[in-house]
């Protein structure tokens, strides 16, 4: 039944409207308020042994990990197109380097049948892979709540189905809401890890998986002297898969023993001639395309994922993190640390891997990256596709009210209601692009 004193569904949903509820049974009764959301929402409840329950806690720690129970609901599940709902038992943790120092943390969590956490438990959230282990993206600093959406969708276009068999290389991003301990806790940005499944690793397949987590590259010698020590760390870089063990240690690091020796410590003449055994080339081009569409200055070597796949043989590329993007830049000051850049206007993203293959034209690199890039300009790359993609994650925001709710929550997260710098950023950036990749093949 219509009342034309009470808003309509949109407008409930955009402004988050409360409507006043009584919830009665029996002799009793309850007056609550009832908010609505578009988007899809994760209930977090940490599980206290000691106190035999679920409790009203937010704290969750980095170690150990915290206990918890776990519900899902999505208004419009993007498989079955109808409302989903399923809960189980779960346990989670922060994570997260600079970020964990912010009010509004990122979370890792994993789901399982029950409490005592023995048999795992799959989910297809939001439409993203049937799996147990996720991400939670804070987005606590990014003003717009846009780029790292933008930045994930983006390369699921252009680069994230690498290897033709459902794999995706990378990560996807959905926006969920989160109530934790019963308090609403925000905005957030649902994503699969980047782990061995990701990759395509859990199938049986025979390979290994890179996260690179600081700018410092190792050596060839701390290289070896990780394997001759069954080592999983070096410098921050870390095998996540397979397990280092006495048996596998040198078969888990040689790809990447491989990469850091031919780029980083070999002449002209033999990077030329072996860096095409251990690189994939395709990939290689679709990373440089994709860093330098989106400027991401924080993912030329820290915040990357390398695999390998031995079906493949050869090494591949995948971002994470893509906050710094679009005309940010990371700086010392302010509370937020992130800043408008102008000089991302005409960056162009470099690291030794792209800077060798294109000054030396390894096996005609210039011209493979010239075709890729006309391929991709006339599908996913024209300026009115990215910018239309922006705008919509943003009306989705919007329309949703949660944008609203989250500035509420967390008052000294970034915020911003105008998309002015990103769409003024894609107008420069493109055809800037477009003149410097036709540079690279003049003669």
């Amino acid at each position: 039944v219509s009342d034309s004193a009470l808003p309509d569904k949109a407008t409930t949903l955009r402004t988050g409207h409360s409507y006043r509820i009584l919830i009665c049974g029996g002799q009793f009764y309850s007056e609550a308020r009832l908010i609505c959301t578009g988007l899809p929402m994760l209930k977090i409840d940490l599980y206290s042994k000691a106190d035999g329950g679920i409790t009203a806690s937010t704290k969750i720690e980095r170690s150990p990990d915290s206990p918890m129970f776990f519900s899902y609901y999505d208004p419009c599940d993007p498989i079955t197109n109808t409302v989903v709902s399923d809960d189980c038992a779960g346990r989670i943790h922060t994570r997260g380097g600079t970020s964990a120092k912010y009010d509004k943390h990122s979370f890792k969590f994993s789901l399982y049948s029950d409490i005592t956490c023995n048999a795992q438990k799959n989910m297809a959230l939001c439409g993203l892979r049937d799996d147990d282990d996720w991400v939670l993206n804070a987005m606590y600093q990014e003003e717009t709540k846009v780029r790292d959406m933008l930045a994930y969708d983006l390369w699921e276009d252009i680069g994230a189905d690498h290897y033709g068999d459902e794999t995706i290389l990378g990560t996807r991003m959905r926006y969920v809401e989160v109530i934790l301990g019963g308090k609403y806790w925000g905005l957030y940005g649902l994503c699969e890890p980047e782990d061995a499944k990701q990759f395509g690793l859990s199938q049986g397949k025979e390979g290994s998986v890179y996260k690179v987590s600081s700018w410092v590259v190792p050596t060839v010698n701390e290289l070896r002297g990780a394997i001759l020590h069954e080592q999983a760390q070096v410098a921050e870089v870390e095998v996540k898969y397979p397990e280092v063990t006495d048996a596998s240690a040198r078969d888990a690091w040689k790809p990447f023993l491989d990469y850091v020796e031919i780029t980083y410590e070999s002449s002209d003449f033999y990077f030329q001639k072996q860096i095409g055994n251990v690189m994939d080339e395709d990939n290689l081009a679709d990373m440089w395309i994709f860093l330098n569409v989106i400027v991401g200055r924080d993912n030329r070597w820290k915040n990357l994922y390398l695999s390998y796949r031995a079906d493949n043989g050869k090494l591949v590329m995948a971002p994470w993190d893509c906050d710094i993007s679009f005309g940010l830049n990371w700086g010392e000051s302010g509370d937020l640390h992130l800043y408008h850049e102008p000089y991302a206007f005409y960056e162009i993203q470099t690291m030794p891997i792209f800077d060798r293959y294109i000054e030396l034209n390894v096996n005609d690199f210039r011209t493979t990256l010239a075709n890729r890039w006309k391929e991709l300009r006339e599908t996913w790359l024209t300026t009115e596709e990215i910018l239309s993609r922006a705008h919509l994650f943003r009306s989705l925001l919007e329309d949703s009210g949660a944008l609203n709710r989250n500035r509420k929550k967390w008052p000294k997260s970034g915020d911003t209601t105008n998309l002015s710098y990103i769409e003024e950023f894609v107008n420069f950036r493109i055809p800037h692009l477009d003149a410097y990749i036709a540079s690279l093949t003049e003669e």
